[in-house]
Parts: C-alpha cells; structure tokens; sequence
C-alpha cells in the first residue's frame, strides 16, 4: 500500500468484493464476509506474497475478543 496510488487501492477493494459477490457472500446476494491480510510473521503471514482470504456463508464470529 505504501506504493500503490490511490486508484490501485481502490482497485483492490472494489476487485475483493467482485469476488466475493461470485462466491454468492457479498452483503448483496449473502450475509456478508470477512477479509483477511496476513502482514508479516507476526501477523501470521505464511506466504511471502499480498493475497486476501476471504470468510464467508456462516456466521463467523469476533476475530479479536
């Protein structure tokens, strides 16, 4: 993000949520889903690379309590 111009993160947002609305969890055709971004090893981060998952179709619950 430190790099990316505002157009590219809007991009990014608006691409997560075109995804989500092809797997049927968008708030528009489904309940809602959660994005998550692993950053670095203490942020749980396996994959040296930018990806998002995705959580949805079921109620998830708190990330944090």
């Amino acid at each position: 993000s430190e790099n990316a111009s505002s157009d590219e993160i809007v991009g990014l947002i608006k691409g997560i949520n075109i995804v989500a609305k092809k797997l049927g969890i968008s708030i528009d055709n489904g309940e809602g889903y959660r994005a998550l971004a692993n950053v670095g090893e203490n942020g749980g981060q396996e994959v040296p690379h930018l990806h998002f998952h995705l959580f949805g179709g079921e109620k998830i619950g708190r990330m944090v309590s």
